[in-house]
């Protein structure tokens, strides 16, 4: 008995550990041609490079606004780009785990439609104030193809 309740207790706090997510910090610069449209219940972020019809969505009742320092993210901010590679390699991980764990060959998590949310955490745009500090907003990734 007293076994099984160490096992317990060590599973109940690794399985968290084995799943967890990464929150993203992604960079809005207005210097590229990031663009926001402001509607009344919600924020649109189109960032660039655009290489979809993406576009992150932040809803005032439902998500937060932080005001943060450059420093306290300190490398965690990443430019679209470096997003969009690290959403290819977690679909590219993804599907060579379910091939290797089913014996199925083919494309079935690296194709359309995605929902880039369930791979992080939480996704944050981040939008300089000013040379040292800035907004945190609180997204979700709706993905489309043009």
């Amino acid at each position: 008995m007293k076994y099984k309740l160490y096992f317990l207790l060590f599973i109940l706090f690794l399985l968290p550990k084995l799943y967890a997510q990464e929150n993203i910090y992604i960079l809005f610069n207005n210097e590229e041609g990031d663009v926001i449209k402001e509607y009344s219940h919600s924020k649109r972020f189109y960032l660039n490079p655009v290489i979809d019809a993406s576009y992150f969505i932040h809803h005032k009742s439902n998500h937060h606004i932080k005001k943060v320092t450059l420093e306290s993210l300190s490398d965690n901010v990443i430019s679209k780009s470096e997003a969009n590679e690290l959403v290819r390699c977690k679909l590219e991980n993804k599907a060579q785990k379910f091939e290797k764990n089913t014996g199925l060959k083919g494309n079935i998590h690296r194709n359309p439609p995605y929902n880039f949310n369930a791979l992080f955490e939480s996704i944050y745009i981040y939008k300089k104030t000013d040379s040292l500090s800035g907004t945190l907003y609180e997204v979700e990734w709706f993905y489309a193809i043009e």
